[in-house]
């Protein structure tokens, strides 16, 4: 990557036939040329000369370099172009980050994605606006209240890597379960592959759970009512399903594969449908608030929980 005769070559060779988020950073102040794969630096160059380009077109999938074989053969998708040189974490945020609701009105409200993807919320059903743990949150009133998002590419893969984190404020005085995430592959929520991700068991205990062919869980305490907790889940093959409570770890699966659906699937807060009862969690309609919701296509870090979690 980089311009005329002053190119920056990584180190990674990309397979086919999958995504890669790939970013260029020149750093003018400093003649400095660096190349990301996946938000972790793969190259760089010092003393690069200084980019002498003047105003004109940007032409995508073509270069007038070895004619014919001009022409990139593939996906492309997510394309911006900044004019200032973003830090290496921004660069690991663009990357990483799926999605991150804050559920502000000064944000947009409960719809919007204050995240690199505009992953907006599609479907809402009586859930309101209340004062938060942080600006505003997304208060579910436990008979009918849900909402949903499309597109989680990632969460479909087998075996690869997630995060969710989010704090939540339970208020319903008599637990009997309750769905906080939902998983799915449809819409509909019921179909074809499904799992009660983040949720509360019969009793009230926060849950987490996720599918090999069984759904191994790890259950974690009861969370105070009427108060904000901050709750972390992440995976990935090596570390298993790990569960942070207030940014500390409270348990985890161990080692073990995750079998995911093949779809994009979709995200449901506050409610399961009814169906795809996985392990300990008993479904239905949450009665609480969240806020802060955080979906990352990579295993966070304990620190990076924990910082989150008092943030």
């Amino acid at each position: 990557m980089g311009f005329y005769q002053n190119d920056l070559s990584g180190n990674s060779t990309l397979s086919l036939n999958t995504w890669y988020h790939v970013a260029y950073v020149y750093d003018y102040s400093s003649f400095t040329q660096r190349v990301y794969v996946l938000g972790v630096a793969d190259g760089s160059k010092t003393n690069a000369s200084a980019y002498t380009g003047q105003n004109g077109s940007i032409t995508i999938g073509k270069t007038q370099i070895n004619t014919p074989s001009n022409y990139f053969n593939g996906l492309i998708d997510n394309l911006v172009v900044t004019t200032r040189a973003k830090s290496a974490s921004e660069i690991l945020s663009d990357a990483t980050l799926v999605c991150y609701y804050s559920f502000d009105t000064s944000s947009g409200g409960i719809t919007q994605d204050s995240g690199p993807n505009n992953m907006n919320i599609t479907t809402v059903s009586n859930v309101v606006a209340v004062s938060g743990r942080i600006g505003q949150a997304a208060l579910f009133n436990g008979a009918s209240s849900y909402f949903q998002a499309a597109g989680f590419f990632q969460l479909g893969q087998s075996n690869y890597a997630f995060s969710i984190t989010m704090f939540v404020n339970p208020t319903a005085t008599n637990f009997a379960g309750g769905s906080l995430v939902h998983i799915s592959a449809t819409a509909s929520g019921t179909s074809v592959w499904c799992i009660d991700a983040i949720g509360f068991t019969y009793a009230g205990q926060i849950s987490v759970v996720l599918y090999n062919g069984n759904f191994p869980s790890v259950v974690g305490p009861f969370l105070p009512l009427s108060q904000w907790s901050h709750v972390g889940y992440t995976y990935s093959q090596a570390n298993g399903l790990r569960l942070y409570i207030n940014g500390i770890l409270f348990g985890s699966s161990g080692t073990m594969a995750y079998v995911a659906s093949g779809y994009n699937n979709y995200l449901t807060f506050g409610f399961n449908f009814n169906a795809c009862g996985s392990g300990p969690i008993s479904g239905g309609y949450y009665q609480g608030a969240i806020d802060e919701v955080y979906v990352n296509r990579r295993e966070l870090s304990a620190a990076e929980v924990y910082s989150r979690a008092n943030s």
